[in-house]
């Protein structure tokens, strides 16, 4: 009984301690149920926290993950390490780290449409454009202060220059005014010899002048001699060979035929009266127009001039040279020519300068050129300055002028060039009133043109 006994009791003692545990188990299965649903509703509200704050597709994310390592090395949370990033940037950007995305777009001028970088880069391009402007102007600069030192440089040898010319220039200067005051002492030395030189020169040609007055009086005495034994022998040479008033008017021959369309005449002059080709004739229309005028005294042209080419014994053929619109030549008009004659040789008297191709300028060739005619149509040219009583034409060119005063402290040569000029006026004055008491033709180079029927060369 008793075995039964114990085993009832443990069996017993087996179904409390069964009881117990099993209510144990179910108070502690209540315990961690309400535990479990405590720790689901709070993991829920902490999912929920967090989502506010990043979410999981944000968390999966590389850069979080990133973020969230560095955030781990440096014992921060995700949060502390964004907040530090976020500081970094603002305090980098305009120096405070509270500072909002606007401020910092503000303080940057950056606008809404637009990021740093872009504003960044065209920075950049700005500044590399201004550095590439700084290096040009540096380069010109240099360039501008090589110019500038090379520049210094000439000045500096012009000026060495310049002073030892400015130098030289004084050594030349004072040698100058030594040569200028040794020059004065002679000039003035010199001035005093011209000056008796002068003096002796003017009692000189004072002395020489008196004599020459002295010999002008004697020749007016013997001029007056000479015109009486001029006029003795002109009535002489009257008395042996007709002759005219003047030789001037006297008519050479007469046109007896024209040949219009070749500009030819025929004269009634041939080889028995001496005439030669080349020969010059000025047409009349008869011998009272050959006559001077009264009030000038100067001859006239006639119609035409004409020159010989052709020579026969008794007739001659010339061609017209100069001929006057309206006047034509016909057969009977009469021909002259000063220097011709057919029975007389006339005698010249050329003198002076002749001005013969009217350039203005007279000269002695020209009066040679003018004695060479006279020969050629068979006129006898006088040599000398002297009138002969059977002179028939006194040719004489340009009319010298009148010399001037002379100087105060006129040299010698001026002198003699004065009275060298002096008497070459006297003697063409005295030749040409010489002429006109003797009645002689006078002829200037004009005259003489037109009397020989000339034309100018």
């Amino acid at each position: 009984m008793a075995t039964r006994a114990g085993s009832g009791t443990g069996m017993l003692v087996s179904l409390v301690v069964f009881v117990v545990t099993t209510v144990a188990l179910l108070v502690v299965s209540i315990v961690l149920y309400a535990g479990q649903s405590k720790s689901r509703d709070a993991e829920k509200q902490a999912q929920a926290d967090l989502a506010q704050v990043i979410t999981a597709e944000e968390r999966s994310r590389d850069a979080t993950r990133a973020m969230l390592a560095d955030a781990t090395s440096a014992r921060l949370s995700l949060f502390a390490e964004m907040n530090r990033r976020s500081s970094e940037v603002a305090t980098f950007v305009s120096g405070n780290p509270n500072a909002s995305l606007e401020q910092m777009r503000q303080e940057l001028g950056v606008a809404e449409n637009q990021t740093v970088r872009t504003v960044l880069s065209n920075e950049r391009t700005k500044v590399r454009q201004l550095g590439q402007d700084l290096d040009a102007t540096k380069a010109r600069l240099a360039s501008a202060d090589d110019e500038t030192k090379r520049l210094q440089a000439a000045m500096a040898d012009a000026d060495k220059r310049n002073q030892a010319t400015l130098a030289a220039a004084q050594a030349s200067i004072d040698g100058y005014a030594r040569t200028v005051d040794t020059l004065r002492a002679e000039t003035s030395a010199a001035v005093q010899g011209i000056d008796a030189a002068r003096t002796q020169i003017e009692a000189r040609y004072t002395q020489r002048i008196r004599d020459l007055e002295r010999q002008i009086d004697e020749l007016n005495r013997d001029n007056a001699v000479f015109r009486t034994r001029v006029a003795q022998l002109d009535a002489k040479v009257n008395e042996v060979r007709p002759k005219s008033e003047s030789p001037a008017e006297l008519v050479d021959g007469e046109v007896i035929d024209v040949i219009g369309s070749d500009r030819q005449v025929f004269l009634n002059l041939g080889r028995k009266d001496r005439l030669r080709p080349g020969i010059t004739f000025e047409v009349y229309e008869d011998a009272r127009t050959i006559q001077p005028d009264p009030q000038t005294g100067a001859y006239s042209r006639g119609k035409a001039s004409i020159q010989v080419i052709k020579v026969n014994d008794l007739t001659s053929t010339a061609r017209i040279i100069r001929d006057t619109p309206g006047s034509p030549v016909v057969p009977g008009d009469v021909v002259a020519n000063a220097v011709f004659d057919a029975n007389t040789k006339f005698k010249f008297l050329v003198f002076g300068k002749f001005d013969v191709d009217g350039d203005g300028r007279a000269s002695t060739a020209e009066a040679e050129f003018l004695k060479t005619q006279v020969r050629d149509w068979g006129g006898v040219v006088i040599e000398g300055s002297e009138l002969t009583g059977d002179l028939d034409f006194l040719v004489l060119g340009v009319q010298p002028g009148e010399p001037g005063p002379l100087p105060p402290n006129a040299t010698a040569q001026q002198i003699d060039a004065r009275l060298e000029a002096q008497d070459e006026y006297d003697r063409y004055d005295r030749l040409f009133r010489r002429a006109t008491e003797a009645q002689i033709p006078v002829l200037n180079s004009n005259r003489f043109e037109i009397l020989t029927g000339s034309v100018p060369r």
